[in-house]
């Protein structure tokens, strides 16, 4: 969904967040589809391995966007922002920048004059339920000619330009997009329910944390198949746990769980059971990620157990397959 060529997200190799493709040829049922998948989950109380910027929780609940949104999740552009506010000097000669907005989609790049072009209320979008914004066409201005050069950017409405920019960069660019999401999202979850979180808590919710010490996964963990807390072969696991860095951590937790966030509601909300198995030595540990079943031979030692682990988060395997 993210990370390929045809992808119907675009993932930003810095802040690691994904975003709408504008311009993205992808068929838009694409977009709804994955949008009730992500309701369901959003539902269920699943964590889902996505990271969405806050803006897209934000304009998921139908509240307005402001630059405000850029700077956490697009720290370039809002840095930016701030360097073309505070310039002293001559913006129009120093910085020669104009009202274009550059679209990269496809292999190309489109240049719109954002001073060209309004939207209208003309078309309804009719998916779109509750009190998420109409959709709006965009049509050429009456008074813009074919060929008119875009408006520079000047002292006297550079502020007016960084919001112009924020509406086509968070908004007008992904509006298709964004309204077949939105339109599956609200088959499955009344937007009033979104009402009563922030869109930070609403983030959470959905992505979880992405912090995660051994020691939250011990106080919460269960044991079955003969293993206890008491167990040398457990003692064994928390002891190579304790060494391990917080990424690879996340991918036990992902090797476990198939996520590697904890849950909104806290290390308290995962399920994570060790399950003795009586293989010799040269079986891996493996998992059942749908259960959060750990299965965990009874190694002769604390350092077979270690490579063991290694070798199974290494290559991932899961399922029952080691």
């Amino acid at each position: 969904m993210c990370n390929s060529e045809r992808s119907i997200f675009a993932t930003d190799p810095k802040t690691h967040l994904s975003w709408f493709r504008p311009g993205s040829l992808e068929p838009l049922y694409r977009y709804e589809l994955f949008g009730i998948l992500f309701g369901l989950a959003a539902f269920n109380g699943i964590t889902l391995p996505v990271s969405f910027p806050l803006a897209f929780y934000t304009k998921l609940m139908g509240l307005p966007i402001s630059p405000s949104l850029l700077d956490l999740d697009w720290p370039d552009v809002s840095k930016g922002f701030r360097q073309l506010l505070d310039y002293d000097g001559d913006v129009e000669t120093d910085w020669a920048m104009d009202h274009n907005f550059v679209i990269e989609t496809n292999g190309l790049y489109l240049s719109l004059d954002m001073m060209h072009y309004e939207w209208t209320d003309e078309f309804e979008a009719k998916a779109v339920v509750h009190d998420v914004r109409h959709d709006k066409s965009l049509i050429t201005k009456p008074d813009a000619t074919q060929f008119s050069w875009p408006a520079p950017v000047t002292k006297e409405n550079r502020l007016a330009y960084t919001h112009r920019y924020t509406e086509w960069m968070l908004d007008y660019s992904i509006r298709p997009q964004f309204y077949a999401f939105a339109k599956g999202f609200y088959r499955v979850v009344d937007l009033r329910a979104t009402r009563l979180l922030s869109p930070a808590n609403f983030k959470r919710l959905v992505e979880g944390h992405s912090n995660v010490t051994a020691a939250q996964l011990q106080q919460h963990v269960t044991y079955e198949g003969g293993y206890s807390s008491d167990s040398p072969h457990i003692q064994w696991f928390w002891e190579i746990l304790q060494q391990y860095s917080e990424e690879k951590l996340r991918k036990l937790l992902e090797f476990v769980t198939a996520s590697k966030r904890v849950p909104a509601s806290g290390s308290a909300g995962l399920r994570f059971v060790i399950i003795a198995l009586d293989d010799e030595n040269g079986a891996l540990p493996c998992s059942a990620t749908c259960f959060g079943h750990l299965n965990l031979p009874r190694y002769e030692s604390k350092e077979i157990m270690t490579e063991k682990l290694d070798i199974a988060l290494e290559h991932s395997i899961g399922f029952g397959q080691a």
